[in-house]
């Protein structure tokens, strides 16, 4: 039967932090003994199952340890029996695999390609045999199938062969084992970090507010989100082969990973790139300009190389022709090949919010405006801030129709003022007597309402739309 010293995958890998290098092999009688994780994405699928060894570099990670568990005297023969649940050996496991102290087997019994359990025989020689003699098998050697994500092992120690061949219940001498000793997870990560970029309603959102400065600076650049690409933990992860990986590209091709990013990239046509330093910064040195589709210029598509660990940017003009718009959202999604084109899943698949272009103050969309002589409308505005607040209003038009600004269109509130403007003395209106209206007010959102009133002078009727 198994004991209680399993450990699983998940606290094994992500709370031990240890090097399975330096750990060594699999201890049946550590206290917690440490698993072999080996990464999902280089174990190839096949028809048989999904292989994890033998070791190319000599790695001994995979291979089993542990006391022996009982004392045997001088000359004699002890049969020590291993056998898995959720694996079989992937090649013939040899009797020299295994050794008591520094003693090798002279026999094995099974342990053949396909196979789940052997029986190894080792004569204790003169000197016999202490019960914390240390017991190792070398599966690195041989290899593993595994039918699913995780494998579990049993040993115990019989001193009749045939009692260890034929698991003859209440004979063995000593048992133990691990669960979970072998298991699959996947090892590649993508972390994304969202950030975003805030247009300044003091410059008539023209510029950024600069993330750099403590004073409110403003600057042409805006710096949008990143991701970045690891693995679960350096060295706490093999590979099929059993090697310690250190790097995401040893389990993905990242120059053909593919990766969009998605957004609007019309404002500022030309002005959007990939920084060109892997720290989050827009530094245009060594930047890669996002090149979006023609139809929609919402979606740029590149591969992970070019965008891992570097920031989405984006540079204005800083003139009127280039006025930075409200809640624009910008994501990445993508998906990382895997070297192991074999492995199931062939790659793994990520997405996330890089951060979204914003205004702060107060912006409200007037839906409706008039000058027709017949209504008397208003524009109501009321500060509830206890500080002056300026305000600007500009116009959109239907085709046809030209809007100038005249002086009541920016201006300042007072501290808890409620400013009522005529239409007319807001803008003046030539092809028709209507429009929309774009409102900023430099407050913070909350503090400000924003309503028209309309007076129809051939009967008196009243109409009033509360904006905010």
């Amino acid at each position: 039967m198994f004991n209680k010293k399993g450990l699983s995958l998940a606290v094994a890998a992500a709370t031990t932090g240890l090097s399975l290098n330096a750990m060594g092999q699999v201890d049946w009688s550590a206290t917690t003994p440490t698993p072999v994780v080996v990464a999902s994405e280089s174990v190839a699928a096949t028809t048989s199952g999904l292989g994890v060894g033998p070791s190319t570099s000599g790695a001994t990670v995979l291979d089993l340890t542990g006391d022996l568990g009982v004392g045997i005297a001088a000359d004699d023969q002890v049969f020590l029996r291993f056998d898995w649940d959720g694996a079989v050996f992937s090649t013939n496991i040899a009797a020299a695999a295994l050794t008591v102290n520094t003693t090798g087997a002279d026999t094995v019994s099974g342990g053949l390609i396909g196979e789940s359990s052997a029986v190894f025989g080792v004569n204790a020689g003169t000197a016999g045999f202490s019960q914390t003699d240390s017991v190792t098998l070398a599966i690195s050697d041989a290899g593993l199938t595994l039918s699913g994500s995780a494998a579990s092992f049993t040993v115990r120690v019989y001193e009749d062969q045939t009692n260890a061949i034929n698991e003859t219940p209440g004979t063995e001498l000593f048992s133990d084992g691990v669960q979970n000793a072998v298991t699959l997870s996947a090892a590649l990560t993508v972390n994304f970090t969202s950030a975003d970029a805030t247009a300044e309603v003091e410059t008539n959102f023209l510029q950024f507010l600069d993330p750099t400065s403590t004073t409110g600076g403003t600057t042409l650049t805006g710096t949008l989100g990143r991701f970045v690409t690891g693995i679960v933990t350096t060295g706490t992860i093999v590979d099929s082969d059993l090697n310690a990986i250190t790097a995401v590209t040893e389990l993905a091709t990242l120059t053909t990973s593919p990766v969009s990013l998605e957004g609007d990239f019309s404002f500022a046509t030309g002005g959007f790139f990939i920084s060109g330093t892997t720290d989050g910064v827009c530094t245009a040195g060594g930047a890669t300009a996002v090149t979006p589709d023609t139809a929609s210029f919402s979606t740029f598509t590149s591969t992970v190389d070019v965008v891992d660990s570097r920031a989405l940017c984006v540079t204005v003009s800083g003139t009127t022709t280039n006025i930075i718009p409200d809640t624009m959202d910008y994501t990445a999604a993508g998906s990382l090949t895997h070297v192991e084109t074999a492995s199931s899943p062939a790659s793994t698949a990520f997405g996330a919010d890089l951060g979204e272009i914003n205004r702060n103050g107060t912006t409200v969309e007037v839906a409706y405006l008039t000058t027709f002589s017949e209504y008397n409308q208003r524009l109501i505005m009321n500060n509830r801030n206890s500080v002056t607040a300026e305000y600007f209003i500009t116009f959109q038009t239907e085709d046809g129709t030209v809007a100038t600004a005249l002086p009541a269109a920016s201006g300042t509130l007072a501290p808890n003022q409620n400013l009522t403007l005529r239409a007319s003395d807001i803008v003046s209106l030539d092809g028709s007597s209507r429009c929309s209206a774009t409102v900023v007010i430099v407050a913070p959102d909350g503090t400000v309402s924003v309503a028209t009133t309309q007076v129809n002078l051939a009967d008196g009727s009243t109409d009033t739309v509360s904006y905010r």
